[in-house]
C-alpha cells in the first residue's frame, strides 16, 4: 500500500508543479493570427483544480499498476478477473477481488488501446498503436491463474478495435490504414483481409448471431460483410442520401441481428436495416457537432417490439434511450461532461445501464424510468472505458488518472469505511489471493454494502504463524500471563486482550500460530512480542519470516453464522449436540458467547492454513536450492556440489521431514472434537453467485474454511513435493555412497603406494644387491664360456 500511496503523492506533485520555459527553450516565434486554439491544458487545469481535494471513492478495489492513462478494460466472462491496457505499453490480467496481478502482458512498443477476452474466456487479446495484436491463453484447466503467450498477429497499421466472435475463436480487427482483418485462433492464420474503406476503420462488430460483420470508417462508409467473402453484402457512403454521415465513431447491432444503430462525430445517428441495406430512421436529439461515442441495446420487456431499445451516448453529456419500434425518445440520462462508454446488464436485470463519463464518474441507471440507481466515484480524471464483471454485479473502470477501479453496480448505501477510502489511501490487498476464498470474495459485497440496524462494523481476523510449533505447556512460565487465559479444546484461549476499548480475543494453537479476532496486524504482532516471545522455550523452530492470513468478520444476530465470500458472519447457530461443549461461568469476553465455538472452528482452520503456508515456504526453498541438481547430473554426470554440501543438503531434508512429521496432524483429517459436535461441522452454505443462503447444501464451519483456503489441495501438492524431495534424498544418498566408494578406492591405492615406497626404502639395498649380484654372476659365467 505504501508504494501505491507514494505513487499517488507523485501524481499530486506532478499535478501541482509549476513549469516555466527560458529563452533557450524558444525554438521559433510565430505571429499571432487571431485564431486562438482550444487550450487543452487550461481545461485539464480546471479539472485538476476542481479535483485537487480528496475525491470521494466508493470503489471496492483499486488497481494502480499502470501509472499512466488506462485506455481499455474488459471483465472476464465468468471469473473475477479483468484485463487492462494503457499508455505504459502494457496490459495486465488481475484479480478484481483483491487487485493481485495474475500476469503482466508485455511485448507492445506503443500504447495498448484495445483489450478483449474470447467468448469462452480461454484467450485474451491486446491491440496497440504499434499495430501489434498479441494473444495469450490459459494454461491447464485447474484455474485461471496461469497464462502463456500464444502468438502475435501481423497485418494492421495502428489497431483501432478488436472483437472476438460471439461463439468461436475468431478475431476481428480494424486498422488505421483502412483495412479490416480476420484471424482464426489459436493457429493465427489469416482468414480474410477486407478492403473497401478509405479511412481509419474506427468501429466494427460481429452480428450477435455470428453470421455477419459490420464495419465503419472515418470517411463515413458503412460496410456489411459475409466473413467468408471479401466482397461486401452492401455498402453505405455519405453520398447515399439519408445516410450522409461524415465520420462514423460508433455502431451497434440489435440482438436479433436485423438493425444497426450508427453514430457520427457530428452528432448524427442513423438506424440501418441489415436485411435491406438502407436507412430506416434518423435520430436527431444530440447536440449538433457533439460526437456519438457509444451505442448499446438494452433489454426492456414489452418495449421495442422486436426492433429493440437503443441507447446513444455523446460528448454533449447525454445518453438518449430510443424505442426503435416507434423511433421515439423514451428517456435521457445526463452527465456533466462527455459520455465515453455505455454498458447494459445481462438478464435478468437487463434494464440496468451503466454510463461512464469524462466528468470522472460512472452511473448506474434504471432504463425503464431513466432514474439514477447509483453514482460511482473515485477517479481523478476522465473515465476512458468500462466493463461489467461477475455477471453484472460489478463494473470495472479505466481512468485517465492511471487507475482502474471496481464498483458494485446497484448498492445505494455507502460502503463500509474499510472499502470507501480516499483514492490516496487504496485498500490494502489481502496477504494471500490464490484460494477459492479470494476468488469468491465478491460474494461478500451484499453484506458489506448493506447497513442494517442489527449489523455491526466489519472487523479483522488476523492469523500469524511465528514458529513450526508452540509448546503450549510452557505458557505457565510466562512472567505476566494475560488474565483469564484458559484451555479451549486444542487451543489456549484469551477471551479479552488489547488496548482498553479496543479488545479482541486470541486463540493460540500448538502448530506455531495464533488467531486474533477484532485485532489487526499491528495488534497481532504486538501480541507476539508481548506474549508469545516472553515465554521461555515456547517456540520450536522459529520462522525467519512470519506467515499471515487476513480475513474479516461482522456480527449480525439475525443472520445465520456462515462464511460468505471472504467475510465471516457471526450470528445464529443451531443448538449444540453435546453437553461437553456447553460452558458455565464463562469469563467476560470481547465477542458474543453464543458464537464462541464457531470462532474456534474457524480459527482452527485458519491456523492450519497458515501453518501449512510456512511448511510450503520451507519446502519450496529447499526444492529451489536443489533445482540445479537434475540439470547438473544431465550435463556433467556430477551433482555440481562437493561431499560436504551433499551432506548438508541431506541434513536439511531430514530436518524438513522431521518438522513435517511433527506437524502432520495439522493438515490431515477433521479434529476429533468435531465428531462429538457435528453442528460445528455443518453450517449453512452460501453460493457465491446467487447472493442468497441455500439450505440444500451444508458444509462445516471448520470444513468450509478449510475448503475455502484450499487446505486439502495444498496438502496434496505438498505431499507431491515431498515425494520429489524423497527422490532427491535417494539420489543424494546414492551420490554419497558413490563418492564414499570412490574415495575408499583412492585411499586403498594410496595405501598400497605408501606400502611399496616404505618397502623400497627399507629393503632397497638388499634388493639392489640381489638384482645386481645376479647380473654380475651371469656376466662372469658368459666370459668363462667364451674364454
Amino acid at each position: 500500500m505504501s508504494a501505491e500511496k507514494h505513487h499517488d503523492e507523485e501524481i499530486d506533485e506532478i499535478d501541482h508543479e509549476e513549469h516555466f520555459i527560458s529563452q533557450d527553450d524558444i525554438l521559433e516565434e510565430v505571429a499571432d493570427d487571431g485564431d486562438v486554439p482550444m487550450d487543452e491544458d487550461d481545461e485539464d487545469g480546471d479539472e485538476l483544480e476542481e479535483s485537487s481535494g480528496p475525491v470521494q471513492n466508493n470503489s471496492v478495489q483499486i488497481f494502480p499498476e499502470h501509472r499512466k492513462s488506462v485506455f481499455a478494460v474488459a471483465g472476464h466472462p465468468t471469473q473475477p478477473l479483468a484485463v487492462t491496457g494503457g499508455e505504459d505499453d502494457l496490459g495486465y490480467i488481475w484479480d478484481i477481488t483483491d487487485g493481485e496481478i495474475i500476469v503482466k502482458l508485455t511485448g507492445h512498443t506503443d500504447s495498448v488501446t484495445s483489450i478483449a477476452w474470447s467468448s469462452d474466456g480461454e484467450m485474451v487479446s491486446t491491440g496497440g498503436m504499434d499495430g501489434k495484436i498479441r494473444i495469450w491463453r490459459r494454461v491447464g484447466k485447474e484455474n485461471y491463474r496461469n497464462w502463456e503467450f500464444l502468438t502475435e498477429l501481423q497485418g494492421p497499421d495502428e489497431v483501432m478495435f478488436i472483437r472476438w466472435h460471439p461463439k468461436g475463436n475468431v478475431l476481428l480487427a480494424g486498422s488505421n490504414d483502412s483495412t479490416v482483418w480476420l484471424w482464426q485462433l489459436p493457429s493465427g492464420n489469416t482468414m480474410q483481409v477486407f478492403a473497401g474503406h478509405s479511412g481509419p476503420v474506427n468501429c466494427g462488430e460481429f452480428t450477435p448471431d455470428g453470421k455477419r460483420i459490420i464495419t465503419a470508417c472515418a470517411d463515413g462508409i458503412l460496410i456489411f460483410w459475409d466473413p467468408r467473402s471479401p466482397t461486401p453484402i452492401f455498402k453505405l457512403t455519405p453520398e447515399d442520401g439519408r445516410f450522409d454521415l461524415d465520420d462514423i465513431t460508433s455502431l451497434k447491432v440489435n440482438p436479433s441481428s436485423t438493425l444497426a444503430v450508427v453514430g457520427s462525430a457530428a452528432g448524427g445517428v442513423r438506424v440501418v436495416s441489415l436485411n435491406k441495406g438502407e436507412v430506416v430512421a434518423t435520430l436527431d436529439e444530440h447536440t449538433a457537432g457533439e460526437s456519438i461515442e457509444a451505442v448499446e441495446f438494452v433489454d426492456l420487456p414489452g418495449a421495442g417490439a422486436g426492433a429493440g431499445v437503443a441507447i446513444t451516448g455523446a460528448t454533449d453529456g447525454k445518453a438518449h434511450i430510443w424505442d426503435l419500434s416507434t423511433m421515439r425518445l423514451r428517456a435521457t440520462l445526463e452527465h456533466s461532461d462527455a459520455i465515453t462508454k455505455l454498458l447494459t446488464h445481462p438478464a435478468p436485470k437487463g434494464y440496468l445501464v451503466v454510463s461512464a463519463s469524462a466528468d470522472r464518474t460512472l452511473r448506474t441507471w434504471d432504463a425503464r424510468t431513466g432514474t439514477l440507481v447509483r453514482e460511482h466515484t473515485g477517479h481523478k480524471a476522465a473515465v476512458l472505458d468500462a466493463s461489467l464483471g461477475l455477471e453484472g454485479s460489478v463494473v470495472i473502470s479505466a481512468g485517465d488518472d492511471g487507475f482502474a477501479l471496481v464498483f458494485t453496480t446497484e448498492a445505494v448505501e455507502e460502503v463500509s469505511a474499510s472499502l470507501s477510502n480516499d483514492i490516496d489511501e487504496p485498500p490494502k490487498a489481502k496477504p494471500k489471493a490464490t484460494t477459492p476464498l479470494r476468488r469468491s470474495a465478491s460474494a461478500s459485497l451484499p453484506i458489506r454494502e448493506t447497513r442494517t440496524p442489527t449489523r455491526g462494523d466489519i472487523q479483522t481476523v488476523f492469523t500469524l504463524a511465528t514458529a513450526k510449533r508452540y509448546l503450549l505447556s510452557r505458557f505457565r512460565l510466562h512472567p505476566n500471563l494475560p488474565a483469564r487465559t484458559q484451555t479451549l479444546n486444542e487451543s489456549l484461549w484469551i477471551p479479552k486482550w488489547g488496548s482498553p476499548g479496543k479488545e479482541g480475543e486470541v486463540f493460540i494453537f500448538s502448530n506455531g500460530s495464533f488467531v486474533c479476532w477484532g485485532l489487526g496486524e499491528a495488534d497481532a504482532r504486538r501480541f507476539a512480542a508481548e506474549v508469545i516471545d516472553l515465554v521461555p522455550g515456547i517456540k520450536v523452530a522459529p520462522l525467519a519470516d512470519a506467515e499471515t492470513e487476513e480475513l474479516e468478520f461482522v456480527i449480525d444476530p439475525i443472520e445465520n453464522t456462515r462464511l460468505q465470500g471472504d467475510l465471516i458472519i457471526l450470528g445464529q447457530m443451531a443448538p449444540l449436540s453435546s453437553a461437553q461443549t456447553s460452558f458455565r461461568n464463562m469469563p467476560p469476553m470481547a465477542l458474543p458467547e453464543e458464537t464462541l465455538l464457531a470462532r474456534y472452528a474457524y480459527s482452527q482452520a485458519l491456523s492450519r492454513s497458515t501453518a501449512l503456508s510456512a511448511l510450503e515456504v520451507s519446502l519450496d526453498e529447499y526444492l529451489t536450492s536443489m533445482a540445479q541438481l537434475p540439470h547438473s547430473l544431465i550435463e556433467t554426470g556430477k551433482p555440481g556440489m562437493g561431499r560436504v554440501q551433499l551432506i548438508k543438503k541431506l541434513g536439511e531434508l531430514m530436518k524438513f521431514r522431521q518438522g513435517l512429521n511433527l506437524n502432520r496432524e495439522n493438515f490431515s483429517d477433521v479434529p476429533d472434537f468435531y465428531w462429538a459436535e457435528p453442528e460445528l461441522e455443518r453450517m449453512n452454505f452460501y453460493h457465491p453467485h446467487l447472493y442468497r443462503v441455500s439450505f440444500e447444501k451444508t458444509s462445516g464451519y471448520f470444513d468450509s474454511m478449510t475448503d475455502a483456503l484450499d487446505v486439502k489441495e495444498r496438502t496434496a501438492s505438498v505431499n507431491d513435493k515431498i515425494t520429489y524431495a524423497a527422490e532427491a534424498q535417494s539420489v543424494l544418498r546414492q551420490l554419497l555412497t558413490e563418492s564414499s566408494t570412490h574415495s575408499m578406492e583412492l585411499v586403498i591405492i594410496a595405501l598400497i603406494a605408501v606400502e611399496v615406497i616404505i618397502a623400497i626404502i627399507r629393503d632397497g639395498p638388499e634388493l639392489w644387491e640381489m638384482l645386481v649380484g645376479k647380473e654380475d654372476k651371469r656376466h662372469e659365467k658368459d666370459n668363462l664360456i667364451h674364454n
